[in-house]
């Protein structure tokens, strides 16, 4: 089993952090799973490196929960996840919170005899990076 775990520790002085708290970034993370599982319309702002990143839950269309969200840089990522999917999206989603420590650090574990859902799901068609408007 090959495993690459990486640790990303966001220090205020070194990476200018400035963001959320690490509860609060991991009750971030439940809502937006939570509003996800049944494509309820919602939009989230957080902040980071002194600027502000949106991720929102548009709603259905053409049987699709739409959704997007905002990274530092260019681009963004919009997902069109068919309904019959979204319980385990927002559950893969909600996972994301359980790589949130303490201290603020964000472990990430991969496992290549695993699939990991989340992963899965934004390296498919569903979804795709564009440029911010």
């Amino acid at each position: 089993m090959k495993e690459l775990i990486a640790i990303i520790i966001w220090t205020v002085g070194i990476a200018g952090w400035s963001g959320p708290s690490p509860d609060e970034m991991r009750a971030e993370i439940y809502d937006y799973g939570y509003h996800m599982e049944t494509c309820t319309p919602y939009e989230q702002v957080t902040k980071a490196y002194g600027e502000s990143f949106t991720r929102a839950i548009v709603g259905i269309s053409d049987g699709k929960c739409e959704i997007f969200e905002e990274f530092a840089g260019p681009q963004m990522m919009r997902c069109a996840i068919p309904e019959a999917d979204l319980p385990k999206f927002a559950a893969a989603y909600t996972r994301q919170a359980e790589m949130i420590s303490d201290d603020g650090s964000v472990k990430f574990k991969y496992d290549s005899s695993e699939t990991d859902t989340w992963n899965a799901l934004i390296n498919t068609p569903a979804c795709e990076f564009v440029d911010k408007e």
